[in-house]
């Protein structure tokens, strides 16, 4: 009994800790990003604000705002043709707006390889993804010519790109370079893009620091032998039900959230444009997590199903081995007993 409190107070400290690790990784899902983070370095995030009427939030996939940010900027330029350019500018205009919807419905989007802490545009990442502007260049001078361009200028803004090829099929593609440039966007680093998908909600942290805290508090009684409640049998018989019930519990609650790869379809319809969004992810933390609290829970319920199995022995002589005993003889006159040896088996 003295050092059982003793016990429960450490149990409670390290269930705290745990929180306060968890807590850090709780995805706020309305948590606005800055202004640092926007798709495109002309028109910022005016395309999701466009779709959805207000600024992106964390929880936002790359994958997501790519493609509302291409969808709003090729509608755009279908429907704004500059002035001067000739008739087969204005056709190879189309063409490549044409590519541009190829690519967006592809959804093979680069990633930012070398810059972790902010957006950056990149031509090709180091996976052989290709960006829009990127992608327009393959489809007409080939993919030579744009691993060319990559080589210089992998995270250069368009209007800093000065290669001479670029600039002349910039001309003659019938995009002006502030267009292109409205095009390009930005794209964060993979394990950015990770870590937005890696993070724990709210609830889950709240509900498995208490699962684990309880799992704590039952683990510290008895651990080194000193007890709660050493003269009431039925109080050490209600701990271990008690430990029984928190152990399905933590498993249940693991095994339910263990599964975190998700696909989600959204159909987004601005009035001006209409657009199918579809992404995939996984949740790998909160996978690791729930993969913890089975293993948790599975130990709670094997440790309580012990204790409540060896607490009920079975009534009687528990003893295998040679006994005195009595024995019926029958005879002429009847039934008499008589003393003699035998064998008691116990199963």
């Amino acid at each position: 009994m003295k050092h059982s409190g003793f016990y429960i107070f450490l149990a409670v400290v390290a269930a705290f800790l745990l929180f306060l690790t968890v807590v850090p990784q709780v995805n706020d899902s309305k948590e606005t990003l800055n202004g640092d983070s926007t798709i495109n370095a002309l028109i910022g995030d005016q395309s999701y604000i466009a779709a959805f009427g207000t600024s992106p939030t964390a929880d936002v996939t790359d994958s997501e705002r790519i493609v509302v940010h291409l969808s709003y900027v090729e509608e755009l330029l279908r429907n704004s043709i500059p002035e001067g350019i000739t008739q087969e500018q204005k056709e190879k205009r189309l063409v490549f707006l044409d590519h541009l919807r190829e690519y967006r419905v592809a959804g093979n989007f680069p990633v930012n390889d070398d810059h972790p802490d902010k957006r950056r545009p990149t031509f090709i990442s180091n996976n052989g993804h290709i960006c829009a502007v990127g992608y327009l260049v393959e489809q007409s001078a080939g993919r030579a010519k744009a691993e060319r361009i990559n080589k210089h200028y992998k995270y250069s803004y368009i209007k800093e790109i000065d290669d001479p090829y670029f600039l002349s099929w910039a001309e003659d593609s019938g995009f002006t370079i502030t267009e292109l440039a409205m095009i390009q966007p930005s794209y964060w680093s993979e394990i950015t893009q990770r870590n937005n998908v890696n993070k724990i909600s709210a609830p889950y942290a709240v509900a498995s620091s208490g699962l684990l805290t309880a799992n704590a508090v039952y683990w510290s009684h008895d651990i080194t032998g000193q007890t709660l409640f050493h003269s009431d049998p039925s109080m050490q018989q209600a701990i271990q039900w008690a430990g029984l019930a928190v152990g399905t519990g933590t498993i249940l609650f693991g095994a339910l959230n263990l599964r975190n790869h998700s696909e989600t379809q959204q159909l987004i319809n601005s009035g001006m444009w209409t657009i199918n969004t579809h992404t995939t992810q996984t949740n790998h933390l909160k996978t690791s997590f729930s993969a913890g609290h089975i293993f948790v829970g599975a130990a709670t319920v094997l440790r309580s199903a012990w204790h409540l199995l060896s607490s009920n022995p079975q009534p009687g002589p528990t003893d295998s081995g040679v006994m005195v005993t009595n024995f019926a003889l029958p005879d002429a006159m009847g039934v008499h007993t008589a003393a003699g040896l035998g064998y008691r088996f116990n199963f």
